[in-house]
């Protein structure tokens, strides 16, 4: 990604199929930008246009239509000030938006008050209540049945606890991209297994059956 000056248009990266994050995150049969990666790149983008404050917080996404990588492709992020510590993203192609959402600077003023708040959830608690369980193979093998081929760098749960409405998992970073991981706010493959794991819930009545 490059960037210009200060919150103005565009900020440019080339998506190209050989990436880890597309190879290995397949619908179907096509490439598809993973959902966490448009928040990295709109991150990426914010922090090159402002480097003497840091993105806090990200609110108000849109994923309006996926970003479909034959070989490569160019996108396009651009980033509009609401005020001197809140930006709107728009991530584009040529085939129009894909999405949109607000990003927030540290010491913001604006209706959040630069105040971020964090919930610690009780995780024994919550493994306790899910009963059912299953293991990496059989998850992706599930995963694979609707369409949905994640290929190493992307199968990061080790295993999902469920129950109908929670799901726990582990999660583990490939062997693969461990000496890249700094290059990352939100990692896509641990991100992604975060996504993935919310999925689980769908095996919930076949598992505790």
């Amino acid at each position: 990604i490059y960037s210009t000056p200060k919150f103005k248009e565009k900020a440019r990266d080339i998506l190209n199929k050989e990436e880890f994050f597309l190879r290995d995150h397949v619908v179907g049969d096509k490439s598809v930008l993973p959902g966490v990666g448009y928040l990295e790149m709109s991150l990426a983008a914010g922090n090159l246009a402002n480097p003497r404050s840091a993105v806090k917080k990200i609110k108000n996404i849109i994923w309006s239509q996926p970003i479909v990588v034959d070989n490569e492709m160019v996108s396009f992020i651009s980033l509009k000030p609401k005020n001197s510590q809140t930006v709107h993203y728009e991530i584009k192609t040529d085939k129009g938006i894909h999405s949109q959402g607000i990003l927030i600077y540290q010491n913001d003023d604006s209706d959040d008050q630069g105040v971020i708040e964090y919930t610690v959830l009780p995780i024994k608690e919550i493994e306790a209540r899910c009963q059912g369980e299953i293991f990496k193979e059989e998850i992706y093998q599930r995963f694979k049945d609707v369409g949905l081929i994640y290929g190493s760098t992307f199968q990061s749960i080790e295993w999902i606890k469920v129950n109908k409405n929670e799901s726990i998992s582990k999660i583990k970073i490939h062997p693969e991209l461990r000496n890249q991981f700094e290059e990352f706010i939100l990692h896509p493959s641990l991100m992604d297994g975060a996504l993935q794991t919310i999925i689980g819930i769908s095996f919930s009545d076949e598992i505790n059956n």
